[in-house]
């Protein structure tokens, strides 16, 4: 729909959505949401970025960038500007820390063949 409308760009985010019991996580839905809108439109994630590794996901998955809210503010709120640029700097210090973890030396080199699904026992529906 949006890419019928004629937009930029759209944001992934279940803003609000822990509230709700059973609804589905942004993250699992964001590659079947990049491959519907294709090159179309730019895909932006705001969804439970915390660390490093939740951003290389996100961009592995599709998301041309992130946003960052909570942690962000929880800077700014116990250190002011200080404290908000504290949270920026230490996230990018993951990110970085991450990459060159997971084999990959900047943000172009994550794609999809960085990642992949596990299945766990748990993921399963237990009553059908």
């Amino acid at each position: 729909m949006a890419v019928e409308a004629g937009m930029d760009g759209i944001v992934v985010s279940n803003h609000g959505g822990r509230q709700l019991d059973g609804a589905v996580g942004s993250l699992e839905v964001l590659l079947e949401i990049v491959d519907a809108v294709g090159d179309q439109i730019t895909v932006l994630f705001d969804s439970g970025i915390r660390t490093g590794v939740d951003i290389i996901k996100a961009l592995c998955l599709g998301a041309k960038d992130v946003l960052i809210g909570r942690p962000f503010v929880y800077g700014l709120a116990i250190g002011g500007k200080h404290g908000a640029k504290d949270v920026i700097r230490g996230l990018l210090a993951d990110l970085d820390q991450s990459l060159r973890l997971g084999g990959m030396c900047t943000i172009a080199d994550c794609n999809r063949s960085m990642i992949r699904r596990v299945q766990y026992g748990g993921d399963t529906i237990s009553s059908r």
